[in-house]
């Protein structure tokens, strides 16, 4: 009976009839042993493909993240860039006037209608600076003007 069930297997796995029941074994043993090895290596593969993936995936994203900052500080600076030349091309129409044209506007515009009078020491004050030959405030500035006014 038990060569009817080894003859079975030597046929079920292909082998020979005849083959010795010690080689068949030791075959099969050899076969288990590099099976297992091979599934141990390709286990360890696995483990180590999944770790890089995961090292490049983390690596990527402090990339992305890298680059995010970047782009948002060279938009940053762009905005400040973009303010100050908005800033400036405001400022260049009086900037571009010449002082004595500006004065004679602001001269123009004390003694259009639509200004207020001023009266008072203050208007003392301003008399007194007009009739004076100095374009500039007396020395001692506004503090001087409001003392000799009161």
């Amino acid at each position: 009976k038990m060569k009817e069930k080894y003859a079975n297997i030597l046929k079920y796995f292909g082998e020979d009839d005849g083959m010795p029941s010690n080689e068949f074994f030791g075959t099969m043993n050899k076969f288990c042993s590099a099976f297992e090895t091979t599934q141990e290596q390709h286990n360890q593969m696995e483990i180590a493909r999944i770790k890089e993936e995961k090292k490049q995936a983390a690596h990527r994203a402090k990339e992305e993240k890298k680059l995010a900052a970047r782009k948002a500080k060279e938009a940053k600076e762009a905005q400040k860039l973009e303010a100050k030349k908005a800033m400036e091309a405001e400022a260049a129409p009086i900037l571009e006037i010449p002082l004595e044209q500006k004065v004679a506007e602001v001269e123009k515009e004390e003694k259009s209608p639509e200004m207020r009078e001023v009266t008072g020491p203050a208007a003392a004050a301003m008399a007194r600076h007009r009739k004076s030959k100095n374009k500039a405030p007396p020395m001692g500035g506004i503090a001087n003007m409001a003392a000799a006014a009161a």
